[in-house]
């Protein structure tokens, strides 16, 4: 896992950087697990800075790990887009391709916040985001999940 993390951190410093000196971008980027030298070139400064410019050797007894090309768009549109605002707040669908994050999205809606403790205004009530967009509603899946199925409320006390 942590070889996959470091790819796609290092593809995320190379397209914040890129995109800080050329603007928006629209292109495909290739990623650090390629079997193409020009890939692996576009990440060579930052393996120098961490150090790890011979990753590829110690990759070798993982032979799970396959290196190919692989072009992934400097920028990803959702799909898909539904909200409502309703007075405990704001239900967002979306979708996007897989590898995309969604927090990237949401960030630049609402301030993020993580961790402990919870703010006072944060409202706790457990809601059906499905039934408040008028796609029907979740209780067959609470059903499914019941044994593991726990709210917020009980998460923070």
């Amino acid at each position: 896992l942590w070889v996959y993390a470091y790819s796609s951190w290092l593809f995320n410093k190379y397209l914040s950087d890129y995109s800080k000196a050329k603007g928006c971008v629209g292109e495909k980027f290739p990623t650090l697990l390629s079997n193409d030298v020009e890939d692996y070139l576009v990440y060579k400064n930052y393996l120098v800075e961490d150090n790890t410019v011979c990753f590829k050797k110690f990759l070798q007894p993982f032979r799970f790990i396959q290196l190919k090309k692989r072009l992934v768009p400097g920028r990803i549109f959702l799909s898909g887009l539904d909200y409502k605002i309703f007075d405990g707040g704001v239900v967002i669908n979306f979708a996007l391709p897989k590898g995309a994050y969604a927090t990237t999205f949401l960030s630049n809606l609402f301030e993020l916040r993580q961790g402990l403790p919870v703010p006072e205004w944060v409202n706790l009530s457990q809601i059906d985001s499905k039934e408040i967009l008028g796609q029907g509603n979740i209780s067959g899946l609470r059903e499914i999940l019941k044994d593991s199925w726990y709210s917020k409320q009980e998460t923070f006390k």
